[in-house]
């Protein structure tokens, strides 16, 4: 059985390295410039291994839920069957944006505050196996959980 777990993953307060700070306090570069254009590739670069890919990582300009709507407008077609796993605010928001693609959106719904079940994941898509993509949301900084996403990418 999962077992949920709570974790607190929010932009702030933290605790922020010297480095950091001295990093903050520089002048500000303009993220159309050129001095940004040339510093770009690598911290994208140094973001793989936080990522564990080899992958191209793609930066958006953009609140989370445009990176959340660029994701569903490459992915999904109208009419295309989704499940979409909901726990939180994120959760709906990811049901809210394939609606918006039309999107034939199946939804699993958790109370707030739960952890998404893998294992229900699974008995779903085995019931359903026209879905064609499942959002999740990892970190559902709504409630603090943070989900399983290894055990209900195993599941998918």
């Amino acid at each position: 059985m999962f077992r949920n777990k709570i974790e607190l993953r929010i932009p702030g307060p933290a605790p922020v390295p010297p480095q950091v700070l001295q990093a903050a306090a520089s002048p500000m570069i303009n993220h159309r410039g050129e001095q940004f254009k040339h510093k770009l590739p690598g911290v994208l670069n140094r973001l793989k291994p936080i990522f564990k890919t080899e992958n191209t990582i793609l930066s958006i300009t953009g609140s989370g839920t445009a990176g959340m709507e660029a994701a569903v407008a490459n992915t999904v077609n109208p009419g295309d069957p989704v499940l979409v796993l909901i726990g939180g605010s994120f959760g709906q928001r990811w049901a809210d944006i394939c609606n918006q693609y039309q999107a034939k959106v199946y939804e699993l719904q958790y109370p707030w505050g739960e952890g998404v079940d893998p294992e229900a994941v699974h008995d779903f898509l085995q019931k359903h196996p026209e879905i064609k993509v499942v959002f999740a949301t990892h970190n559902e900084s709504s409630t603090g959980v943070l989900n399983d996403i290894e055990g209900i990418g195993k599941a998918v």
